[in-house]
């Protein structure tokens, strides 16, 4: 299976899926897909049919995650990190510019990869995602309830903010916990510390990226006023609200999402 090693030495996985007409002559459009809190690139694969018929499609692992491996002890984790490994996964594919889509903490990487690295980043699609988690329990961050509880006894606890119950098959929900939950804790708590930190709030003026922002207006944590506010403060954004949807888009209305995405990549040139 493809990977790269970053400047840092971690191996990041990725797979990549191009099923445009074989004639066509031009250089292809890239998609780089980078998933929620501590999952995989498997998370994608309902959305490679609609968009690789278009566009080179990336899905890749975040460090720690899926396929990739984990930094050492002491190593940084940070959304700069997140965004420089995006950087050198496209150094590594030999692609200067990408469009880039993540839901939930991956939205929070594409913000990131947009400030850090503003002529990368094509356009930025976001989805379920947060301006600043912030969330305490009492004196305890989440990241410290997600070491210590480890990591599938806290996404038991906390699995309505994934799911709306009445509209997600079983099966759906079962295989989500079991794939979720291999990732290491400590790598889980690293990862959510980082998205509890970053609050982006004041930076997303400077990100000139065309930004399109998903939401169901059901969706726990995500508040559609949050989420205005969030276009807002973008200097170019837009914002597509999934009614009847609280969490999990991006798997329960796929064809939804698709269909969204790849509009509004063309209407921003």
């Amino acid at each position: 299976m493809p990977k790269i090693v970053t400047d840092d030495g971690v191996q990041i996985h990725y797979h990549v899926d191009d099923f445009r007409d074989p004639w066509l002559t031009e250089p292809p459009e890239t998609i780089v897909m980078s998933h929620g809190f501590a999952r995989s690139m498997k998370w994608w694969t309902q959305w490679v049919p609609g968009l690789s018929r278009k566009y080179r499609v990336v899905r890749y692992d975040v460090r720690g995650c899926g396929l990739s491996s984990a930094p050492g002890e002491g190593a940084e984790w940070s959304a700069g990190r997140m965004a420089a490994d995006v950087s050198n996964l496209l150094d590594h594919l030999g692609t200067e510019r990408a469009h880039f889509v993540g839901f939930e903490s991956g939205g929070v990487w594409g913000m990131a990869f947009a400030l850090g690295y503003p002529r990368r980043a094509a356009t930025l699609t976001v989805i379920n995602t947060p301006l600043f988690l912030g969330e305490k329990r009492g004196d305890r961050t989440v990241s410290d309830s997600v070491e210590r509880e480890g990591l599938k006894q806290w996404l038991i606890r906390t699995n309505a903010q994934r799911f709306d119950p009445e509209i997600t098959p079983p099966e759906l929900a079962e295989w989500h916990l079991a794939e979720h939950s291999k990732t290491p804790s400590r790598v889980a708590a690293a990862i959510m510390r980082i998205v509890e930190d970053a609050d982006m709030t004041d930076m997303l003026p400077a990100i000139g990226t065309p930004t399109l922002i998903m939401v169901g207006d059901r969706a726990i944590g995500r508040p559609l006023a949050s989420q205005a506010d969030m276009r807002d403060r973008f200097p170019d954004a837009r914002l597509a609200v999934f009614p009847g949807i609280g969490a999990g888009i991006h798997l329960l209305r796929v064809d939804e999402c698709v269909d969204q995405v790849l509009r509004f990549i063309d209407e921003a040139g």
